[in-house]
C-alpha cells in the first residue's frame, strides 16, 4: 500500500557507515531510494517474523525458480 510521503511519519535514523554504504548500494542496484530500500529490507524481516509460513512458501518458489533457471542454463551449455 502507498501513501503520500507528506502524510507518512517521519523516523530519525542513525547508521553504522557499512550499513549505510550497503543501503546505498543496494538502492543504486535496483534504481530505488535509499528510503525505499529501508523499507523493503524492514518489510521483509515483518514478512518472516509475523507470517513465517507465506515466508517459507515464497523462498520455495524461488528455490523452485531458480532450479529451473539453473536447469536452463545447463542445457543451454557448451558440452
Amino acid at each position: 500500500m502507498t501513501y503520500p510521503s507528506r502524510e507518512l511519519p517521519k523516523f530519525m535514523l542513525r547508521l553504522p557507515e557499512e550499513m549505510k554504504e550497503f543501503i546505498e548500494e543496494q538502492s543504486n542496484k535496483y534504481g530505488a531510494s535509499m528510503n525505499s530500500e529501508i523499507i523493503r529490507c524492514i518489510r521483509e524481516r515483518m514478512d518472516r517474523v509475523l507470517d513465517p509460513a507465506a515466508h517459507l512458501a515464497r523462498l520455495r518458489a524461488e528455490q523452485k525458480r531458480i532450479e529451473r533457471e539453473i536447469a536452463n542454463l545447463e542445457q543451454d551449455a557448451p558440452r
